[in-house]
């Protein structure tokens, strides 16, 4: 599968609309992108493969229904659409999984909303200006869109080198946010980033198993599930596991069949206990 990308363009007032016209049509086909409608003021280019697209919103990059198999979502149903673009994107983050980045139009105030997956492997990078805020896949699109010259923020670097393991929004390149998984960015005069999903909703007692069974049980389900969903469209695919075990999926797990291994948690031999 091609790597989803997409470049979006919002002004921040309504005397700052950003207009498709404002981007070069022969640029745009060389980058391999095409301009999307997405309302007034904005302004949203798409690379292979093709989004979800519904009424008030797109989808870019691999999106799965929860609980349920088929592959990849191509299309929304209209209450599905309608429940993700009234409830401002929470919708997708407790019906839906995947790798994407949504771009939703709100229903009564207009303003636009991006919400990255809480796992997803798709980056979302924000430039905000004093007219407009941009967000793409990748830099070179904003390089080539936006006009962005990159330059090193040596102070993120510092921040990044002495505390590796804590992700912060402002990247090593200045004047370039990313946004984070789980996170939301509201598009208006205060370009207001939060958090609309937290790793700490399920990390309670109430939300604790404790018969440890039950626990490998429920793991081992969400494993073999995932990897049937993602194998559905793929005619092979090896997934490579820490440790050094290779998993290889052929056509056998696409139609409801299973990984040709999978490790034993009661085994003392395994390493995947």
């Amino acid at each position: 599968m091609m790597r989803p990308r997409f470049f979006l363009s919002v002004g921040r007032r309504q005397s700052d609309a950003v207009e498709i016209s404002d981007y070069e049509g022969s640029r745009l086909a060389a980058l391999g992108m095409t301009a999307l409608d997405v309302g007034p003021g904005a302004f949203l280019a798409i690379g292979a493969p093709a989004p979800v697209v519904f009424p008030g919103g797109v989808i870019v990059g691999e999106l799965y229904r929860r609980g349920g198999g088929g592959g990849v979502v191509r299309t929304v149903s209209e209450r599905e659409a309608e429940l993700i673009t009234r409830s401002e994107g929470q919708e997708l983050i407790d019906a839906f999984w995947g790798s994407y980045v949504a771009i939703l139009r709100h229903p009564h105030t207009g303003a636009l909303r991006v919400v990255r997956a809480p796992f997803g492997h798709l980056p979302c990078y924000v430039v905000t200006y004093a007219d407009a805020v941009t967000a793409a896949s990748d830099t070179s699109l904003l390089v080539a869109l936006a006009e962005y010259h990159p330059s090193l923020d040596w102070t993120a670097i510092a921040w990044h080198l002495a505390i590796r393991d804590l992700r912060f929004p402002r990247t090593c390149l200045a004047g370039i946010e990313e946004l984070h998984g789980g996170e939301a960015l509201t598009i208006d005069l205060a370009a207001k980033r939060e958090s609309i999903w937290s790793p700490w909703k399920f990390a309670n007692n109430r939300e604790r198993i404790r018969d440890e069974g039950a626990a490998v049980e429920t793991v081992r389900q969400a494993v073999m599930s995932t990897l049937r969903v993602h194998a559905f469209d793929e005619a092979s695919s090896i997934l490579l596991l820490s440790g050094g075990i290779d998993l290889d999926r052929g056509r056998g797990a696409q139609r409801g069949g299973s990984p040709l291994w999978m490790p034993d948690a009661h085994d003392a031999r395994s390493d995947r206990r």
